[in-house]
């Protein structure tokens, strides 16, 4: 799948997560017909933007090297992202979050030496957290108390065309 398709499929979700963002569940779950106050509030936010970096080593064998991508490499070699964040909070307050996020880059590289061989990179990461949270208010001030689970993988491949070694 091309860059192309892939961006078109994310703008055609983008689209129908904010249509949706008009049936949010708060609205869903107020009690107008007995005039009590409602119990839930609840945010969406479908999509936002995290500025990924990625510096540190890569390890192939015996072999180290240190990568360094920029935020504005990133973008250029964006194949798929999703990024979502949903938390719900009870008037007791006491409350939930879940966060999850994918990234998904790939890009063609020349390998050093005389044989101009290429080899292709791709770099999937997953970040997902799903927490309990406790809020204390001291009048105007506010502070989350929040215990929970967090998931991560980071897969790359590195996968180099046939020729010497």
């Amino acid at each position: 799948m091309g860059k192309g398709n892939i961006f078109s499929t994310v703008m055609v979700i983008m689209v129908i997560l904010i249509t949706l963002m008009g049936f949010t569940p708060a609205a869903m779950c107020s009690e107008a017909s007995t005039g009590a106050t409602q119990n839930w509030e609840f945010n969406l936010a479908p999509f936002y933007i995290w500025g990924v970096a990625i510096d540190g080593d890569v390890t192939v064998g015996t072999n180290t090297v240190p990568v360094e991508v920029p935020f504005s490499d990133i973008t250029d070699n964006l194949e798929a992202a999703f990024i979502v964040h949903f938390e719900g909070m009870h008037k007791s307050n006491w409350g939930f979050l879940i966060d999850v996020n994918y990234l998904d880059l790939s890009n063609d590289v020349n390998l050093p030496g005389p044989f101009n061989r290429t080899a292709n990179v791709d770099f999937d990461a997953t970040l997902a957290e799903f927490s309990g949270l406790y809020r204390m208010i001291n009048g105007d001030h506010r502070f989350d108390a929040i215990l929970g689970l967090r998931y991560t993988k980071i897969d790359n491949k590195l996968t180099a065309a046939a020729g010497p070694r």
